[in-house]
This record gives structure tokens, C-alpha cells and sequence, in this order.
């Protein structure tokens, strides 16, 4: 916990002022301690038995004020004022005082951040958990988590939730966390936020490896009412998306961070990007509101911007594979042309083990 006895910290912005705070101790010198004083005031010395007490004194009177604070739910103390006084010849008092807050790091503190895919959903809920947001903070040094959700009508708008978290390493090795309470202080108005940061107990944890995540919630508290709600009915509800990493994040680019699958239409049904199966009798999802995309979008391809965007993305993939799954990501009638040469190419990719990225580009920018 960080403390000052000016009232703000280099690198942080406070996010949240959450009450004044005080703590008083008062300590009994001792006669013996009163004899060696008055011998060192005799002699012009100074009191090492006093000295030590009232650095004791004052180390319990911050402590204190760091149980207060963490109490509050505050990471720092702001304003501190350290007062002493004497009661009786023998009896010392420190008082402290200060005021608890919240705390951010700024950006220019912040020296690692990873959005982590979250690829398990539940239809019974009125929201998706979209990412798992990860730092590592350079002055704190340790690791902290926020949640990224979408909800999808204000009651569905969140207040506090108690989540288990599952990450999956490139090695397919899991990481799990138990009980996380993440909860949303700030004020909102977009159905798309994020939760507070909270601290997460992984030492060895490494970012860079971690691939995707799944989030399970136990308890959760709407922003429209403060009773708990708990989950325990609905965990066997639980879908795991089968959708490739990287097909998830072109299809999140283009139809929302909230994106849990491709559309997919059955006879007698149809399934949303949100997850959620729709008779095929209605044209609206009844989770997310979407309409049924069963049939490709006829977004114009004239729009010079929207080429170069393709292009650009597709510069960034690294294998023909990774482009094809962006571009037949993107729903799009005027590419099923382009998706075929792409495909292709990724058949070719696969047969002789050869990167076929620059063939895709090259094909890209010819078609387009």
C-alpha cells in the first residue's frame, strides 16, 4: 500500500476518495524510561528509550491506518498527518490521520496489457464476459486482472461478480483462480465495460503464453438492485466456443467484443454470434437483439477505406491460414470469390509446409 503525506502519487490518478481516517495509540514509558530521560535531559544527551517508543508508536499508528484503509477497499493513503502528545509525564500519544483512496496506474505505468479471450458463455445470462484484461504494474510489481462484459439491456448491467478463472497457456497447460471479486465502481453509460483491477496471486504467471480463457460466474449483483444472485443453477449451462482464436478475433472485429461464434443456421433453428439459439421463426435474437445473419452481408467493396483495412489486417496475419479465417470471418457476399483463392492456398500450405502468406496478400490486393 502506498502512503503520502501529499495527496496524489507520480504515475497514478485516484480514482476513487473514499473516507477520512484515523488511529490513536498511547503508550506507558515506564519509570525506568522517565529516570533514563530526565538523566539524559540532565546531561544535554538524548533518550534512546524514548526515541524507540515513540517510533513504535507511530509505526502502529500507520499500520493501523493501513488495516482501515484496506477495510474501505482503498491500495493508498493520501494527506497523512502524525501528531504526538503527552497525557501525564508517563503516558505518550500518537495520533495519525490521513484519507484512504483508490488508485490506478496511468498508462505510462503500465508495462504489459493482454486482452485474453474468454471462450466459454452462458445463454441464461444477460451478458457476456468478453475478455480477461491482464497487467503487470511497475511499481506495485505484481499482476492485476479486470474483466471486459457486454450486456444486453440495463437490468443486465453489472455491480459486483464472483467468477472462477481458467487460462489456457500455448502449452495447453491451465492456470486457475478461484473466487475472484471483481466489481464495477466507476459510472457507465456504454453496455460495453470493464470491472475494477484486482490483484491475482499467479508468481510465475506469463502473459505472453497465455492463448485464451474461460470465466465461470458463481455469484453476481446487478447495478439495478443489490441483492446477490447466485449462479449454482446455471453452471451446467455452460458452452465452450469451438470457434479457432484467431477466427474469434476477426469475427469480434467486425460484429462485437461480444462475439462468441459464427452464425449457424439448422432447420428448425439458428444460433447468434452471442451464442444463443433462436427458433427460426423470429429474425431477432432474444439475448443480444441481433438480427439473423443467415444471409451474407452485401457491404460494397467500392469504399477504398474498407479495402485498405482488409489489406492492413491481413498484412498483420502470419500464415494464409490466419487470413483465410479473417476474411471468411467477415461475412462478407463480395468475398466468397476471394475466400475460394484463399482457400486454396491454404490447402497448399498445409500439403508442402510452406508459409503461404505473401501468395494471400498478393491475392488479396489483386482481387480487391
Amino acid at each position: 500500500m502506498l502512503l503520502t503525506t501529499g495527496y496524489n502519487f507520480d504515475g497514478y490518478k485516484i480514482t476513487n476518495y473514499l473516507n477520512v481516517i484515523s488511529a490513536e495509540v498511547v503508550l506507558g514509558t515506564g519509570i525506568f524510561s522517565s529516570l533514563g530521560s530526565q538523566f539524559a535531559d540532565f546531561t544535554g544527551s538524548r533518550s534512546g528509550t524514548y526515541e524507540r517508543k515513540l517510533e513504535s508508536a507511530k509505526e502502529n499508528a500507520l499500520n493501523e491506518l493501513k488495516k482501515q484503509a484496506e477495510f474501505l477497499g482503498g491500495n493508498a493513503i493520501i494527506g497523512i498527518d502524525i501528531d504526538y502528545t503527552t497525557f501525564t509525564s508517563d503516558i505518550l500519544g500518537v495520533v495519525a490521520n490521513g484519507t484512504a483512496v483508490v488508485i490506478e496506474p496511468e498508462k505510462s505505468t503500465v508495462s504489459n496489457e493482454k486482452y485474453i479471450p474468454v471462450l466459454s458463455y452462458n445463454t441464461k445470462l444477460p451478458f457476456n464476459i468478453c475478455n480477461v484484461v491482464l497487467r503487470s504494474d511497475d511499481i506495485f510489481q505484481n499482476y492485476c486482472a479486470a474483466l471486459e462484459i457486454e450486456s444486453y439491456n440495463e437490468a443486465g448491467k453489472i455491480k459486483a461478480i464472483i467468477s472462477d478463472i481458467e487460462f489456457k497457456t500455448i502449452f495447453n497447460e491451465n492456470i486457475n483462480l478461484k473466487d475472484n471479486i471483481f466489481a464495477v465502481n466507476k459510472k457507465y453509460d456504454d453496455l460495453l465495460y470493464s470491472t475494477d483491477f484486482i490483484k491475482v496471486p499467479c508468481v510465475q504467471l506469463r502473459i505472453d503464453l497465455i492463448q485464451k480463457a474461460y470465466v465461470t460466474v458463481k455469484k453476481v449483483i446487478y447495478s439495478s438492485d443489490d441483492t446477490i444472485v447466485d449462479m449454482e443453477d446455471t453452471l451446467e449451462q455452460y458452452q465452450i466456443s469451438q470457434t479457432p482464436v484467431n477466427q474469434l478475433e476477426a469475427l469480434r472485429q467486425n460484429y462485437g467484443r461480444d462475439v462468441m461464434c459464427n452464425t449457424q443456421v439448422n432447420e428448425y433453428s439458428w444460433i447468434c454470434y452471442c451464442g444463443m439459439e433462436n427458433s427460426r421463426r423470429v429474425i431477432e435474437c432474444d439475448r443480444c437483439h441481433r438480427k439473423d445473419n443467415s444471409i451474407k452481408k452485401s457491404t460494397s467493396l467500392k469504399d477504398s477505406a474498407l479495402k485498405g483495412k482488409i489489406i492492413d489486417t491481413a498484412i498483420s496475419k502470419e500464415t494464409a491460414r490466419e487470413i483465410y479465417e479473417y476474411v471468411s470471418g467477415l461475412n462478407m457476399k463480395e468475398l466468397e470469390d476471394l475466400e475460394y483463392e484463399l482457400k486454396t492456398l491454404v490447402r497448399k500450405e498445409s500439403l508442402f509446409g510452406e508459409n503461404q502468406k505473401e501468395e494471400a496478400i498478393e491475392t488479396i490486393v489483386r482481387m480487391l
